[in-house]
C-alpha cells in the first residue's frame, strides 16, 4: 500500500467508527457482524499494485469453520478469504461496475491530500447502504458488482 498513509488515516478516522456504528467488529482490514444468524464478512480489499480499494463483502454460517484441509476457525477469525467468490460481493466506485481495476476507489493521484482522501472515503460510507441492502436482502444497488449473475 504505497503512498496511502492518508487513505489510511481517513479510513481510521471515519470508516472504521462508521463501521463499528453499523455493528462491525474486528481488526482492519477484515469485519464481521452477526446478524440474521449469518455471520457478515466485510474486508477492505487494496489493489494489487496499490492506488485503489474496493469493500468485499459476503455471509458465511455462524459457528466455528473446519475447512477441508483440516483448520479449525473459530467463528471471530473468519474473514472473506474462507467465502467462495460465488458468494462474494464488492461495492465499487462506479455504477454497474464489473469489479475491475477501473471501478476501485482509487486514490493514487490525491494519496498527499487528506481532504480529498477524507472526501473519498466519505463517498465510500456514503454509498453503504448498498452493502447492508446486498447483505440483508440480497438487492444488487448501483454500486454494487457480484461475483456470480
Amino acid at each position: 500500500m504505497a503512498g496511502s498513509r492518508k487513505i489510511r488515516a481517513a479510513m481510521k478516522k471515519l470508516f472504521e467508527p462508521f463501521l463499528a456504528n453499523e455493528g462491525f467488529t474486528g481488526k482492519y482490514p477484515h469485519f464481521q457482524r452477526k446478524e440474521m444468524g449469518d455471520i457478515q464478512l466485510l474486508s477492505v480489499i487494496y489493489d494489487k499494485w496499490g492506488g485503489g480499494f474496493v469493500l468485499e463483502f459476503a455471509h458465511h454460517p455462524a459457528g466455528t469453520l473446519h475447512t477441508s484441509w483440516g483448520t479449525v476457525v473459530p467463528e471471530e477469525e473468519i474473514d472473506i478469504a474462507y467465502t467462495s467468490p460465488s458468494i462474494r460481493a464488492r461495492l465499487v466506485r462506479t455504477e454497474r461496475g464489473q469489479g475491475c481495476y477501473e471501478d476501485f476507489f482509487r486514490y493514487e493521484k490525491i494519496s498527499d491530500n487528506r481532504e480529498e482522501c477524507e472526501a473519498l472515503v466519505n463517498r465510500v460510507v456514503m454509498l453503504f447502504p448498498q452493502v447492508n441492502e446486498w447483505l440483508r436482502k440480497g438487492y444488487v444497488g448501483p454500486n454494487i458488482s457480484s461475483f456470480s449473475p
